[in-house]
């Protein structure tokens, strides 16, 4: 049951017109599809006025003892359920780069925080400013 809720909310188009129309010059217009595909989900992130994805990837989906797990070749993701949403914190170290990533999952709403920092510089490479999410709705 919780890897079907699972994909069920996952599954589909998000966007965070809401976010981006409220605040034009702080928060870029962003597209997510994620299409399910027997036992994967293949992601793609693009900007609005973007005909190609500035992100893509493919996913396997997992249930490993109540948690969901997505493995893809750069770094797994693994979801709980907390509080009705799904959850996941992650921060690693690869290549000269750290990435903090952080997802909160509902029925209607996947709210994402999606950072990279230059570990000599500790310039901030992507993402919102500020820990800032990205406040997608599903479309």
């Amino acid at each position: 049951m919780l890897l079907e809720t699972f994909v069920e909310w996952f599954n589909g188009c998000w966007n965070n017109q809401i976010q981006a129309y409220s605040n034009p010059r702080g928060q870029a217009f962003v597209h997510v599809i994620h299409e399910f595909d027997v036992d994967r989900f293949y992601c793609s992130y693009r900007y609005k006025r973007q005909p190609k994805p500035y992100r893509y990837f493919d996913a396997r989906i997992f249930n490993g003892d109540g948690r969901i797990v997505l493995k893809n070749p750069l770094h797994d993701i693994i979801f709980h359920l907390e509080h009705g949403a799904f959850v996941s914190k992650t921060e690693f170290e690869k290549d000269g780069v750290l990435y903090i990533n952080e997802a909160y999952l509902g029925s209607r709403h996947y709210h994402v925080k999606d950072q990279g920092f230059d570990l000599k510089s500790g310039k901030q490479l992507w993402g919102l400013e500020d820990g800032m999410f990205y406040e997608f709705c599903k479309s």
